[in-house]
Formats: C-alpha cells, sequence, structure tokens
C-alpha cells in the first residue's frame, strides 16, 4: 500500500554554469512530495491501525529532514564562486546550504530520497519515491527502481566547446549521407529509394536517401538530422 503527502517551502539557488536565466540566483516555492510504501498496521487499538502511517506523522518528518532546514535558505554548489562572496554572511549565520552537487531539482529528488529513508528506517516504512517540484507543472522524480550509488559526475569537469556541426558530425556520421550546398534534383518517383544522398525531392519528402530511411518529422541536412 502507498501513501503520499506534499510539503511546500521557497528556497533558492543557482546553477553554475547554466547558459541561461538560471545562471542568477534566483528562488522557487518548491513542493516535495514523498510516496511512502508499507503494509496497513492491523495491531488493534494501535493509534495507526487501518492506516500505513499516520499523515500527521509523515508530515513531521517532512518538516524536520526538508522544510525546517531547507526553508528560506540558499542552496550553492560547494565550488560556485559565490561560496567565498558569502562566506561573511554565512559567518552572521544567514541560511546558506553548501552542497556536494549542483542545486537542481534532480539532485535534490536524490539526495532527499537519502535523507527520508535514513529517516523512516526505524519504522519499517519504504519510501517508495520522492518528487521535487520546481514550478507547478515541472518537477524531478527519484525512486526505488534507480540506482541511488549511481556516481554523480564531477560538475567541474566542462566539456571543451565543440562546434555545432562537429557535434552533429561526430554523433551521426555512420548514419547521415553528406549533402552538398546545392543538393541535386530527383530524377526517380518519391515512392522509390533514391540512391542520390544529395537529393533534395527525397529527403524534403521523408523517403530513402542514400537507402537509409529517416525518422517521420525529419529531413537530413549536412551533418545531422533536422525537423521538418
Amino acid at each position: 500500500m502507498q501513501v503520499s503527502k506534499k510539503v511546500q517551502f521557497d528556497l533558492a539557488h543557482r546553477l553554475t554554469y547554466h547558459e541561461g536565466k538560471c545562471w542568477n540566483l534566483h528562488g522557487h516555492t518548491y513542493t516535495v512530495e514523498v510516496v511512502l510504501e508499507g503494509d496497513i498496521v492491523q495491531v488493534k487499538k494501535d493509534p495507526a491501525v487501518g492506516m500505513v502511517m499516520d499523515f500527521k506523522q509523515v508530515k513531521e518528518i517532512l518538516n524536520k529532514v526538508i522544510v525546517e532546514p531547507y526553508d528560506h535558505s540558499t542552496m550553492l554548489y560547494e565550488k560556485d564562486e559565490l561560496v567565498e562572496m558569502l562566506k561573511p554572511a554565512i559567518a552572521l549565520g544567514m541560511n546558506i546550504h553548501v552542497v556536494k552537487y549542483m542545486p537542481t531539482a534532480e539532485n535534490m529528488a536524490k539526495f532527499w530520497f537519502g535523507e527520508l529513508s535514513a529517516a523512516l528506517r526505524s519504522v519499517f516504512i519504504k519510501v517508495h519515491c520522492v518528487r521535487v517540484w520546481e514550478t507547478p507543472d515541472s518537477y524531478a522524480e527519484f525512486n526505488e527502481s534507480m540506482d541511488f550509488c549511481e556516481k554523480m559526475a564531477d560538475v567541474d569537469e566542462v566539456p571543451e566547446e565543440i562546434p555545432l556541426d562537429m557535434q552533429y558530425e561526430q554523433s551521426i556520421e555512420d548514419v547521415a549521407p553528406v549533402i552538398d550546398d546545392e543538393p541535386q534534383v530527383c530524377t526517380q518517383a518519391v515512392e522509390e529509394a533514391c540512391e542520390n544522398p544529395n537529393c533534395a525531392s527525397c529527403s524534403l519528402n521523408k523517403t530513402r536517401v542514400d537507402n537509409r530511411t529517416w525518422p517521420a518529422g525529419t529531413y537530413p541536412f549536412e551533418g545531422g538530422i533536422k525537423e521538418a
């Protein structure tokens, strides 16, 4: 049997290497949902008889593990340059969490899954999943079927920037034919397989080019595949 409980709180964070607005220090009203799994209590006169766990108890644990420590706080990756700048604020007692992972909804869900699992171990309740809602329509989930021990990539290992055309050529060079800047006109019927890799008619009509079938809604271009 599964039961679920949600809590809500406000938290600021920054994504150190993000190329958009999330590079800036900003905040969200997070909703964290935990789904618990266990047997229904059958012991007569037990306060929790007929329940997996009293929702009040679930809320108390969520408040203790997540809401109280993180509400109206800031979460930063430990190697973020802002950490050094905010040391005076930390020394004054401002609620700033310096963590070993990039503070994304995905990593928060994974981290809090472990924290809640440890908190509930003594009452023999299993955490089925944790969902972290960053906005009303966007959430990340970590559940029991995922590998909790999976090694997190070192976020400092930022790959050298690769030109866009090289990225496509490297990833599908064995699949995509090279198309000239000035494609030739197809001389065969659209329904037939065309042997000409530079055929504009075949590629734009999603037929076969160079004996390869392209995914529906796409067409080949030099170095990759584009949406039609």
